[in-house]
């Protein structure tokens, strides 16, 4: 009768030893991670109280220069915004200085001369706000606003660049 009981017990361990063996053989199917959605490319800026409405958008990520440049264009070429940022620039709230800071901003209003404006800093109004910039997709979303002084006279009046905002690719 020992046999007899043998029997079950050595059943049980060579079904269980199958069943191991062959989840081995199996291949285990993950599903790729979904890409991420790049969203559409827009810019938006008040000047001075007046909507400004981009037809041209673009920007360059210069690797040499570590500078990232996001430039806006109206109809017929002006007003254009441009604003100026390290490459690798993450998420957080900057402050857009003058033409030699590092993070900056301009608005050209024609192609003659004394016709560029730049951020100033000195008056607390100028900053721009990151809220998503993905380097591995090349796109950046952010908010800005700043008060543009005249480049060949800063003790002349400017004007308020405010409430704008932007989601643009770059190359």
């Amino acid at each position: 009768m020992i046999i007899n009981r043998s029997l079950p017990i050595l059943f049980s361990a060579l079904v269980c030893g199958f069943f191991l063996l062959s989840s081995c053989d199996k291949e285990v199917q993950v599903a790729p991670t979904p890409a991420k959605e790049i969203p559409p490319k827009s810019f938006f800026a008040s000047v001075d109280g007046t909507p400004f409405l981009d037809t041209v958008l673009w920007a360059v990520n210069d690797e040499a220069s570590n500078k990232l440049t996001i430039t806006a264009y109206a109809d017929g070429g002006y007003p254009k915004i441009t604003l100026n940022l390290p490459a690798d620039i993450a998420v957080g709230s900057f402050e857009l200085g003058g033409v030699q800071s590092s993070h900056s901003a301009t608005v050209e209003v024609g192609a003659g001369p004394n016709t560029l404006f730049v951020s100033d800093a000195t008056n607390g109004l100028s900053n721009i706000i990151i809220t998503e910039h993905n380097q591995d997709d090349d796109y950046i979303i952010g908010t800005f606003e700043f008060y543009a002084i005249p480049s060949w006279s800063p003790t002349l009046p400017g004007f308020l660049v405010s409430s704008g905002e932007f989601t643009v690719n770059y190359y």
